[in-house]
């Protein structure tokens, strides 16, 4: 190709995409907060969350927690080379399942509960299948051992109980099949680590649609069916540490480095809402305190006056460690780096509770699938049930 070539195809690239960008904003003429105005606030009882137990058996820092299908069973992985499976009414440990390689960073549980899976520093996603007995119980064996990867797997989602979604700081994405215990494809268009994927096995209506989030700063959207990212979202430029599916699969938010959760609309192309925590700071400043210090789970109370002094300074980059949605979808809860799970109303932007108790950062929040509980992680070793 010449060079005058190379001009004209560049002019060319570049009046599409001004094209493009400019249907997009003609598209997003409104925001969440705008189109929800007339939609009534939260009530406060709803929000009235209360520890119902402490789970404790870890001796390391627990680094991801996962729901079963039917609520019954949550999963815990930690870096003291233990998955621990959990009663979360009884708060008993039902099941130990010890790890070839301690250092783990996610685990994660299939839709019709037939496998766990846990990866890692190890560069490997290992499948530990579940036996069923009606006489003895739940027992577990590995599975398989994929490997493939050339860097840490940050992140592993099963899409269905035959396949897992994996991320990795190689900078791709993985399918496996855990039947025939093979790869099935790679996904590669990000440009960083991938630190973060999402998939939404609960919903109908994108059951081939998978999210991720990398250190290049894009949140990107895949379907297993086509091999380039079908949509894709750049933020501010900072690493996206997490990132999850709205409950009916249409969107997602992407939490960062920059402590700002964005809000986007796969159907319209665009972000569609910005939850900042260092803006909310802001409003109510002489009511909000540091996780260490609180025992409670609003913004409100007593306390301690140390806390209440925090320069403004240190929130401009809290850090978004984990993002969940409430079943409905009405509440996110968001864990920061040094302030704790935060909830907050979808529809009106507004931080509306949060979670303490902890003593040590937050690692992983999840909504159980019933909507009945919520599950927080921490470095102290211990993972707390929250629940009306």
């Amino acid at each position: 190709m010449t060079f005058d070539a190379l001009v004209t195809e560049k002019n060319t690239a570049r009046s599409l995409y001004k094209e493009i960008e400019s249907v997009r904003k003609r598209t997003n003429d409104i925001d969440l907060t705008s189109a929800a105005i007339d939609v009534s606030p939260l009530p406060d009882h709803r929000l009235s969350l209360r520890n119902h137990d402490t789970l404790k058996g870890h001796i390391d820092k627990v680094v991801d927690i996962d729901w079963s299908s039917d609520s019954s069973r949550l999963l815990s992985g930690s870096q003291d080379g233990l998955m621990l499976l959990w009663d979360p009414v009884s708060g008993y440990k039902k099941h130990v399942i010890p790890l070839q390689n301690q250092w783990i960073l996610t685990c994660a549980y299939s839709p019709k509960r037939n496998y766990i899976a846990s990866a890692g520093l190890d560069n490997a996603c290992t499948i530990h299948r579940v036996h069923k007995d009606p006489e003895y119980g739940e027992s577990f064996s590995t599975s398989s051992v994929f490997k493939g990867h050339t860097a840490y797997i940050s992140a592993c989602q099963f899409l269905s109980d035959d396949c897992i979604v994996t991320g990795s700081g190689d900078m791709t994405c993985a399918l496996w099949d855990c039947k025939r215990a093979t790869k099935s494809r790679d996904f590669v268009d990000h440009l960083g680590d991938i630190l973060c994927l999402s998939t939404n096995v609960e919903s109908q209506m994108n059951p081939n649609i998978f999210v991720s989030g990398a250190a290049d700063g894009y949140a990107r959207v895949w379907d297993v069916r086509q091999q380039p990212s079908s949509q894709s979202f750049y933020t501010s430029g900072t690493d996206i540490n997490c990132i999850r599916m709205f409950p009916m699969g249409h969107t997602f938010a992407a939490g960062s480095d920059d402590g700002v959760i964005r809000l986007y609309d796969m159907r319209a192309d665009c972000q569609i809402s910005t939850f900042s925590l260092h803006d909310e700071m802001k409003a109510f400043a002489s009511q909000s305190q540091v996780y260490r210090e609180t025992q409670g789970n609003s913004f409100g109370g007593s306390p301690e006056r140390s806390s209440i002094n925090t320069s403004y300074s240190s929130l401009y980059s809290p850090g978004v460690n984990s993002l969940d949605f409430s079943r409905s979808g009405r509440i996110l809860f968001s864990c920061y780096a040094d302030y704790g799970c935060v909830m907050w109303d979808v529809l009106k932007c507004e931080a509306v509770g949060m979670l303490g108790g902890h003593q040590s950062k937050i690692s992983q929040v999840r909504s159980s699938p019933d909507g009945m509980a919520i599950a927080t992680a921490s470095w102290d070793s211990t993972i707390k049930i929250w629940a009306v």
